[in-house]
């Protein structure tokens, strides 16, 4: 698997395997959405490293 892969999994499998995947990392559905992100930088000064996308609702966690 490469940096640039997208593939297809069950929510299930995805959080059994998040270990294993890269540190940043984009998860959405097929509809686009909203985007979750893991990155690597720490996103608050609680050390968050996870971020919430919702075009339509205008809003960024």
């Amino acid at each position: 698997m490469d940096i640039s892969d997208v593939f297809k999994t069950g929510f299930n499998k995805l959080i059994d395997n998040l270990n294993v995947l890269p540190q940043d990392l984009y998860i959405f559905d097929k509809t686009l959405k909203w985007t979750i992100i893991q990155t690597h930088e720490e996103q608050n000064e609680n050390g968050d490293h996870w971020l919430v996308y919702d075009p339509c609702k205008m809003l960024i966690r």
